[in-house]
């Protein structure tokens, strides 16, 4: 126990989310479907489905969205638009997408 934790030289990315600016942490796991613009062209595309966005409930209300509303989700780098699905089960503070 060094005193410097265990990632030292770790520097958080510049868009992560902040509890000051009201942000979400978005996490988006692998999608059996999809893997990377580079493939947007594939008919497999198709077979992901529409993109969808599980929230807590309380994130839910305080952004004013409900279960089956269409938001966008966005950042400096990008956005997309998904269908909201509310989830007992969700972390406060982090957005989960398909």
């Amino acid at each position: 126990a060094d005193g410097v934790g265990r990632y030292p030289h770790y520097v958080p990315p510049a868009e992560a989310a902040s509890v000051d600016d009201g942000g979400l942490a978005l996490v988006s796991p692998a999608n059996h479907y999809l893997l990377n613009s580079t493939f947007s062209g594939s008919g497999r595309h198709d077979r992901a489905g529409t993109a969808v966005v599980v929230l807590a409930a309380v994130d839910a209300r305080e952004l004013e969205v409900a279960d089956g509303d269409t938001v966008e989700i966005a950042n400096d780098r990008g956005a997309f638009r998904a269908t909201v699905e509310v989830d007992p089960q969700a972390r406060p503070g982090v957005a989960v997408t398909s």
